[in-house]
């Protein structure tokens, strides 16, 4: 019934720092329509300038995006009327 489309821009460390910039698009495949279309942006301070923190970072980010994007999906989801049944 939906469809998702997330393009990332950026998704990268500069030692200080972790960026994270997407874009995300809920489609409805049935009408046709975009339901939402939201830029998603995130910069977290790296503690551990070592590979574990670009490591940690990342797990977050993504963790964080998948958050705003599945509540994004249950408001479409719950916007959507109630199918008719018949008796």
């Amino acid at each position: 019934r939906y469809q998702l489309e997330v393009e990332i821009s950026e998704f990268s460390g500069n030692g200080q720092a972790f960026t994270t910039i997407a874009v995300y698009t809920l489609s409805d495949t049935v009408s046709k329509t975009i339901m939402a279309r939201k830029t998603f942006r995130q910069t977290r301070p790296i503690d551990k300038p070592e590979y574990s923190g670009y490591v940690d970072n990342t797990s977050r980010a993504i963790a964080d995006l998948s958050r705003v994007v599945a509540s994004a999906l249950l408001t479409a989801h719950r916007s959507q009327p109630v199918p008719q049944t018949r008796p």
